[in-house]
């Protein structure tokens, strides 16, 4: 059960699903792993925190989830070798790349 808070989602608003970190703890609040966790977007409730001049139409926005199940298929470790299942060529240049590619969209489209 993921019970989270993220101050930033980028898109959230416009999104069918949500990509994010999460942290599993033990009852001491240790950090024990940290994950990446795919889920619907419908089972988040958007917090409307960003009110950033020229940039409300990007729908990013805070987020909160409690009590919310995630299928192991759709979490992976952070930083693992892990190698993708599915999504062809373009999910296997690992994180830095494949969001390279979604924040030069944001960069292209706010230049002159």
């Amino acid at each position: 059960m993921i019970n989270a808070r993220w101050f930033l989602g980028s898109g959230v608003k416009h999104s069918l699903w949500i990509f994010a970190g999460a942290l599993v703890t033990n009852s001491k609040v240790e950090i024990l792993e940290r994950l990446s966790v795919v889920f619907p977007a419908a089972e988040a409730v958007i917090h409307e925190n960003w009110q950033v001049a020229g940039l409300k139409g990007t729908g990013s926005n805070g987020l909160f989830c409690f009590r919310l199940f995630v299928p192991q298929m759709y979490t992976w470790r952070r930083g693992s070798d892990q190698k993708p299942k599915r999504g062809g060529p373009l999910y296997r240049i690992g994180l830095p790349g494949f969001l390279a590619v979604g924040h030069t969209a944001v960069g292209l489209g706010v230049g002159p």
